[in-house]
């Protein structure tokens, strides 16, 4: 449901993109990038397991107990901000992996075509700068429950 989320608000954002009037790919950006904040905010107040812990530009919220933030661009292919911890990171680190020296961040990377549609969705586990595994979200046919994979990585991880 989330990954499906996000690939409407892409929707949301090439649609209402008109070069014609002078939109550029920063306007796009910014725009995929507002759209994905209110459809995920929407859904957070549907789904339990998800909430949303800041507003900002920064924008953090919570698949479950993990902190998640999310970027456009292959799930290898991090920028520096991306991979900027919050202080809520910060403590879900030792709350999740109590025994790791290094950073251990998630994110969910939003792949696009050159439109500007969602073509892939993944959730990335750093660990420092490095991916530790990402996975694919299947959205087009079928919503994967995210918090389970969670539980999953903090259960094989501990």
């Amino acid at each position: 449901m989330l990954a499906q989320a996000i690939a409407q608000a892409r929707a949301n954002a090439v649609i209402h993109h008109i070069p014609e009037i002078g939109d550029i790919g920063w306007t796009l950006g910014s725009r995929g990038f507002t759209c994905s904040l209110k459809e995920i905010a929407n859904l957070s107040e549907k789904e339990d397991w998800l909430s949303i812990e800041d507003t900002s530009l920064h924008f953090v919220f919570k698949i479950g107990s993990a902190t998640v933030r999310f970027y456009r661009g292959e799930p290898d292919k991090p920028n520096r901000r991306t991979l900027r911890r919050t202080h809520s990171e910060v403590l879900q680190e030792s709350f999740l992996f109590p025994e790791e020296d290094e950073d251990v961040i998630f994110r969910i990377a939003v792949d696009t075509d050159a439109e500007g549609y969602a073509d892939n969705i993944y959730l990335v586990c750093f660990r420092g700068e490095s991916v530790v595994q990402h996975w694919i979200i299947p959205y087009k046919e079928g919503a994967v429950s995210i918090p389970v994979v969670l539980e999953d990585i903090a259960k094989s991880e501990g």
